[in-house]
């Protein structure tokens, strides 16, 4: 049978593999299925497109937020082809499983996708009844069967896994271009930031949450994607790359001398001691990314459940740079009880860590965590979680004092950290000068100059 993924890239900032559907297309080819790829957005007629293919199953993968772009998408194409089931998988539908309830969903799936889907494609092939798989959620008839969840693959599972499907994205030139490929060495992240899904995954997968693939299997994979797509360099989509200190250290003499080429990947800042920075760097490492999130130490303890400390930013931060490997942050403004100056204590944190990329999102309540939840109670949301907006660069509906601060640092902070002289002036207009004195509206202007 054929599943046809459909693929947006609204919530992206620049084009790149969606690593989860590829390893999906490669379980299913490797048993018989056929499947493509659409981005929607690339094609000018999406109906006639999905009518030429003639799909058994139209699948989706959504985070929330990029929900509502796909729940339309379901919703034309119900219209135009009802006899045809669709399927939402990913972070949405497995934190927010009433979405099985809109008209145009038939089916979703909770937790990890692999034998689910595969389970299905060969059930629907068949003709025999799916209602009761596993990982699945199933709308008949207006009824809904709902089962129960398989565990976690193992470590030792994902390596059985099939490569990710490259030639699944090469129909879009532009992914691929740049010479950067993506590849996971494991799954899970064993921290519970308050803002993040990863505790109610936790409590999902009972134990089996943070998983490492062999570095024979990873070594494999990278070597395969070098000769299929020409890779450049490898982007690691894990979590935290060097999760496991042991694994990490022996792996990065491997990469080293079996692939050799520069590579980005995620971190988190207090993991990293001189012998970690130096891995990273004899491995070719050009960029670690870490969250910092927040410079404010007492805050982020409280409100975003990062126990680290500035020093540990700092000290970490300091090793990678000894080392020459450049540093990228992610960064959270608006979160609630956040004021401008806590807001310029990320931007001052930023400098002290010798960021070389600083990215600034809206902080998003998003449902099931714990500050989506806070968010909730405390009567913050001034619209349901299902009209937030797709882009973590759009500020979400949330009730602040200080909105329209926010949306003006969302912009300043980048000059702040260029010019870090600045930071105290910017400090004082936004803390001791009222937001409607004329004084502070011709100084916000000369920032803006």
């Amino acid at each position: 049978m054929k599943v046809l993924f459909l693929n947006s890239r609204a919530s992206l900032m620049y084009p790149m593999e969606k690593l989860g559907i590829m390893i999906l297309s490669s379980l299913l080819k490797q048993e018989g299925h056929e499947c493509e790829n659409i981005e929607p957005e690339a094609v000018p007629d999406l109906i006639e497109v999905v009518r030429q293919r003639d799909p058994q199953l139209i699948a989706f993968s959504s985070t929330t937020g990029l929900h509502t772009v796909y729940l339309e998408l379901a919703r034309n194409l119900k219209k135009a082809f009802p006899h045809i089931p669709t399927i939402m998988g990913g972070p949405h539908p497995t934190f927010m499983p009433h979405v099985i309830e809109h008209p145009a969903m038939d089916i979703i799936c909770l937790g990890e996708g692999e034998m689910a889907l595969l389970e299905l494609a060969n059930a629907m092939e068949a003709g025999r009844d799916y209602r009761d798989i596993r990982n699945l959620w199933v709308k008949q008839n207006g009824d809904i069967t709902r089962n129960d969840l398989r565990p976690f693959l193992s470590g030792a599972e994902l390596d059985a896994l099939p490569f990710p499907d490259r030639e699944l994205m090469a129909v879009h030139a532009d992914v691929y271009k740049n010479g950067t490929n993506s590849v996971m060495s494991g799954r899970g992240c064993p921290y519970k930031c308050s803002y993040c899904f990863n505790e109610r995954a936790q409590e999902m997968a009972g134990g089996r949450y943070t998983r490492k693939m062999s570095i024979d299997r990873v070594i494999a994979e990278i070597q395969d994607m070098i000769q299929r797509c020409g890779t450049r360099m490898v982007a690691f989509q894990d979590d935290v790359l060097i999760m496991n200190k042991r694994w990490f250290k022996e792996f990065a003499p491997r990469y080293r001398d079996e692939v050799g080429l520069p590579y980005v990947c995620h971190i988190t800042i207090d993991l990293v001691d001189e012998e970690i920075a130096e891995a990273l760097a004899i491995s070719n490492c050009k960029y670690a990314c870490y969250g910092l999130e927040n410079g404010n130490e007492e805050f982020r303890h409280k409100m975003l459940n990062k126990k680290n400390s500035n020093e540990e930013v700092i000290t970490g931060s300091h090793f990678l740079k000894q080392y020459g490997v450049k540093i990228i942050t992610q960064n959270m403004i608006g979160f609630p009880e956040e004021t401008p100056e806590i807001t310029l204590d990320t931007a001052r944190l930023n400098v002290e860590a010798m960021t070389d990329i600083a990215n600034f999102y809206f902080f998003t309540p998003y449902p099931g965590t714990w500050a989506g939840d806070y968010c909730r109670d405390a009567g913050l949301l001034s619209a349901p979680f299902e009209d937030f907006p797709v882009s973590l660069h759009d500020m979400p509906p949330l009730d602040s004092p200080y909105a329209s601060d926010f949306k003006e640092l969302s912009q300043l902070i980048y000059l702040g950290m260029d010019y870090p002289s600045l930071l105290p002036l910017m400090r004082y207009v936004y803390t001791r000068l009222d937001r409607n004195s004329i004084v502070r509206k011709l100084a916000v202007k000369a920032f803006f100059a």
